[in-house]
């Protein structure tokens, strides 16, 4: 029984990885500055068109079962939010090399869950998971404070 959440959620999680990869190759790929690369593209991945509600409803019975099907919540950890992170990550890491952000050796996932933690976990918060809309603004202003935290951090200059 419970085969059927980790096939359901693993289809759910290939859609949202590949999402989240197209969005992340639009903004970073050719980037020359930091902030408007991250602004630019944590404003898509919050949008509606970046926050699928069939993905969306996913992630919230997922949360709200996984005491009861673990298995589940460990296949969409490990082939949805950990393939996301590991992706952003080494875009993450490429900014770096170009020397418009300050990222350590090895401390490229660091960063990456820093930039959740400042810029998806607040619109998380505001949206129940992506249940209720965000208005265009205030989605903008969460990214942008989220961001600007992130560079005070990760900053050129920073490490």
């Amino acid at each position: 029984m419970s085969s059927g959440p980790s096939i359901l959620c693993g289809a759910g999680v290939v859609v949202g990885a590949a999402d989240h990869a197209a969005i992340a190759a639009r903004h970073f790929g050719d980037a020359r500055d930091a902030r408007e690369a991250l602004v630019g593209f944590g404003d898509e991945w919050l949008s509606r068109k970046g926050r699928r509600a069939d993905h969306a409803a996913l992630v919230r019975l997922l949360i709200g079962e996984a005491a009861h099907f673990p298995d589940a919540a460990r296949a969409w950890s490990d082939n949805g939010s950990e393939l996301v992170l590991k992706d952003l990550a080494a875009h993450l890491r490429t900014l770096a090399d170009r020397g418009l952000l300050e990222i350590g050796p090895g401390a490229e996932e660091t960063a990456a869950g820093h930039y959740v933690a400042l810029v998806r976990s607040p619109a998380n918060g505001l949206t129940f998971f992506g249940a209720l809309p965000l208005p265009d603004q205030e989605r903008l202003a969460v990214v942008r404070s989220g961001v600007d935290a992130f560079l005070r951090i990760h900053g050129p200059g920073r490490g």
